[in-house]
């Protein structure tokens, strides 16, 4: 135990500067308040950026 409390681990990178990083994530709220076209639009956004840069 005392070796894991001990230990440094290197920071996540992150898949959004400052915002999400690599890993799971729960998005929910009401139904019918657009959750689906935020991600959609996030994930299209993300590989625009990553394409080119």
């Amino acid at each position: 135990m005392e070796e894991l409390y001990d230990t440094i681990y290197p920071p996540k990178a992150a898949v959004v500067d400052k915002l999400i990083y690599n890993g799971t994530y729960l998005f929910v709220d009401a139904p019918k308040i657009g959750k689906s076209f935020l991600m959609a639009q996030l994930g299209y956004h993300v590989s625009m950026v990553e394409l080119s840069g």
